[in-house]
């Protein structure tokens, strides 16, 4: 179940959804605050895919080592939604190491050169 939908009549919050899962929840008030604390806990790597300002906090911040870019053909939303990247303005200093085709859709692979 997530937020704004009924559970057994009542409607749940989606933190105390994810925190009966066994979820556990962080608050932090810095990406840098947050890496230091899961260094800490020991996790060396992170997934990042929480939409384009995350994505851009993340690479404006010097934190991102590799961008897998997905493109196909199809538009999300009315307008689309707009990536903090695109193979045409990809950050320095990220190489193109690899692409894969899945079906019409593709997928570019950069890792930042240090």
């Amino acid at each position: 179940e997530m937020s704004g939908r009924t559970e057994g009549g009542t409607t749940a919050n989606a933190a105390e959804i994810l925190q009966h899962h066994g979820v556990t929840l962080w608050q932090s008030p810095t990406l840098h605050a947050l890496l230091t604390r899961m260094a800490d806990e020991g996790i060396t790597s992170l997934m990042v895919e929480g939409g384009a300002r995350t994505a851009r906090d993340f690479i404006t911040a010097g934190l991102v080592d590799r961008i897998l870019l997905y493109e196909g053909p199809g538009t999300i939303g009315a307008d689309g939604i707009a990536s903090p990247v695109t193979r045409a303005h990809m950050p320095d200093p990220f190489r193109l190491i690899a692409t894969e085709t899945f079906g019409p859709d593709r997928a570019y692979h950069y890792e930042r050169e240090d």
